[in-house]
């Protein structure tokens, strides 16, 4: 893994990750609390086997450590993902287990927007008109 600090003109070796490895999984920033250099979601992707994953991890940028949290609603993999304003996270599009393009969209945040601090869960979202697939890649 490695780090572009903002300020910085090279990227930094950190520590490896604790959790398994993947390609074409989503990465999302997470509050930088509780960590010196920040948490990431690790979102979905595919293993080296090719089986696409719904997994969900958070990961401390300083330690390389993974903590599980609740897997996306559907295995997915080059999708597009988003953290809104208000600190919930979208993903919609991409591959799916078996190799299909996907419609579906997803959230994950709290039941209700009144209790910051309840319980998040991933709920379905309404399906995107079209399928859609890399549309979270860079060219």
């Amino acid at each position: 893994m490695e780090r572009l600090a903002e300020g910085e003109g090279a990227f930094t070796t950190q520590s490896p990750l604790s959790c398994s490895r993947t390609a074409g999984a989503v990465v999302i920033a997470v509050d930088e609390c509780g960590s010196f250099v920040g948490h990431a979601l690790l979102l979905g992707g595919y293993l080296d086997d090719g089986d696409v994953v719904s997994t969900v991890s958070l990961v401390d940028l300083a330690s390389g450590v993974c903590t599980l949290q609740p897997n996306l609603l559907h295995a997915r993999c080059r999708f597009a993902a988003e953290r809104l304003p208000d600190a919930r996270i979208v993903c919609a599009g991409g591959f799916g287990s078996d190799g299909t393009e996907l419609s579906s969209a997803e959230a994950w945040g709290p039941l209700t927007h009144e209790s910051v601090d309840a319980a998040w869960t991933w709920r379905q979202l309404p399906a995107m008109s079209v399928t859609r697939n890399g549309c979270g890649d860079v060219c």
